[in-house]
């Protein structure tokens, strides 16, 4: 990732040094990378006591783009490349399903198994039945609240389609 531009390897290096920060790369862009595919976009949660305005004028030095996301954090643009940046302690998934903010469970929060995974950049891997699920070929819905349930089944089923995966007997 480092090596596709310098705005990038800056971006990374600070998330990497920056003290009282702990920072992961979740989900998608791990999965892809796994499977040697290029990722659409790059979601980074950082834990640390406040990503304040200092911290974050220096993150997103040199991005080309930088808008509020859903998650109440940013989303960068570096060199065509979109980075979701977020706080960990204010996801509003872990409010909704009553759970402790951390990156253990990050993992509840996914719908699909596909999705259960968080490599720090300190070299940490969480991760609940990631693995399970490459090892298998089988897409797990793990995380379903009822009004999500369309959006969900078809996530899956383009999920299996485009990875040529099964879909679990849940989903």
């Amino acid at each position: 990732l480092t090596n596709k531009s310098g705005n990038i390897a800056y971006l990374i290096g600070r998330l990497q040094t920056t003290r009282g920060i702990n920072a992961g790369i979740f989900g998608g862009a791990c999965r892809d990378w796994y499977l040697d595919k290029e990722p659409k976009d790059i979601d980074i949660i950082v834990e640390c006591e406040e990503l304040n305005s200092t911290i974050l004028d220096d993150l997103i030095l040199g991005a080309d783009t930088v808008q509020k996301n859903k998650f109440d954090g940013f989303k960068i643009f570096y060199d065509g490349i979109s980075f979701d940046i977020w706080k960990l302690h204010e996801a509003r998934q872990f409010k909704e399903l009553n759970l402790e903010p951390s990156f253990e469970n990050l993992m509840k929060t996914v719908p699909l198994s596909t999705d259960q995974i968080v490599v720090t950049l300190k070299g940490d891997v969480y991760e609940d039945g990631f693995w399970k699920t490459l090892d298998t070929q089988t897409i797990e819905i793990v995380n379903l609240k009822q009004e999500d349930l369309e959006y969900i089944s078809q996530r899956a089923q383009r999920f299996s389609t485009k990875y040529g995966w099964k879909l679990s007997e849940k989903a």
